[in-house]
C-alpha cells in the first residue's frame, strides 16, 4: 500500500536506434496504403516532397550498388551485373534530377558527376584490368548513403560514418587512384600506345577528385556558417 501510494518514477525508455532504422527504411519504399490510397496521392506526394522523394530512392538504391562492388572486390565475380546495375542507377538518378532539378542543390553539377561516372564505366566493361578500380571507386556511395541517412537523421553515429567516409575515400582514395591510373597508362605509353583509352583513367578521376575537393570546400563554409550563426543550422538542406 505504502509503495502504492508514494508511486516510484520509472525511468523513460530510451529511444531504440534499430526501431528508427526500421521506420526510415519504411519511408524510404513510401508505398504503404494508409499514405497513398492512390496513385494520385502518391503522385502528389512526389511532387510537394521532391527532395524526401529523392533521398528515399538514393537509400534504398545505394545499398544494392555499394554491395556488388563488395562482393566483386572479395570475389571477383558477377561484373555484368555490378555493372549494369550501376548504370541503371546512375541514368536514373540523373533523369530524376533532370525532370525535377528542384530535389538537389546543385542539379547541373549532379548531373554532369552522373553523365561523366556513365562515361568512366564503360572502360572497366571494356578492360578487365580495370574492374576493380571501378569497384574501388564506387565506393564513394558509402559515404553518399551517409550524407543522405545524416540529413534525414541526424544523430553523432551517422554523423561519425559520414565524415570518415568523406575524409577516407573522397580524400584519400580518390587522389591516390590517379595515381594508380596514371602508372597505368604510363605503361601503355612505354609500349607506344599514346592514344590509349587508358588516358581517360587518371583524367575522369582527377576531375572526379576536383569535384570532391569543390564539395569538401562546400562543407567546410557550411560547417563555420553554422558556428557563427547557429541559425543556419535550421535552414532546410537538399542534397550537393
Amino acid at each position: 500500500g505504502c509503495h502504492r501510494a508514494i508511486g516510484v518514477m520509472s525511468p523513460k525508455p530510451l529511444p531504440n536506434p534499430l526501431a528508427r532504422a526500421g521506420s526510415l527504411w519504411r519511408r524510404s519504399l513510401a508505398m504503404s496504403e494508409q499514405e497513398f490510397p492512390d496513385v494520385y496521392s502518391l503522385l502528389r506526394y512526389i511532387s510537394t516532397e521532391p527532395t524526401k522523394v529523392h533521398d528515399y530512392f538514393n537509400l534504398a538504391c545505394l545499398p544494392v550498388v555499394v554491395g556488388f562492388a563488395l562482393h566483386f572486390i572479395r570475389k571477383g565475380t558477377h561484373f555484368a551485373t555490378f555493372a549494369g546495375l550501376s548504370y541503371a542507377y546512375f541514368t536514373a538518378d540523373a533523369v530524376w534530377v533532370i525532370v525535377k532539378p528542384s530535389c538537389v542543390k546543385s542539379p547541373g553539377v549532379i548531373v554532369g558527376h552522373h553523365v561523366l561516372t556513365m562515361l568512366y564505366i564503360l572502360l572497366p566493361v571494356m578492360y578487365t584490368e580495370l574492374r576493380m578500380y571501378m569497384a574501388l571507386c564506387l565506393l564513394v556511395e558509402v559515404n553518399t548513403f551517409f550524407l543522405i541517412l545524416r540529413r534525414l537523421w541526424h544523430v553523432p553515429p551517422v554523423s561519425i560514418c559520414f565524415y570518415l567516409t568523406w575524409i577516407g575515400i573522397r580524400l584519400v582514395l580518390y587522389p591516390y587512384l590517379i595515381w594508380e591510373f596514371a602508372l597505368l597508362y604510363a605503361d601503355k605509353v612505354r609500349q607506344g600506345q599514346w592514344l590509349h583509352p587508358f588516358f581517360f583513367c587518371p583524367a575522369f578521376q582527377t576531375m572526379l577528385t576536383l569535384l570532391n575537393v569543390k564539395w569538401t570546400i562546400d562543407l567546410v563554409q557550411r560547417k563555420l556558417k553554422t558556428l557563427r550563426d547557429p541559425s543556419a543550422a535550421k535552414e532546410p538542406a537538399k542534397g550537393l
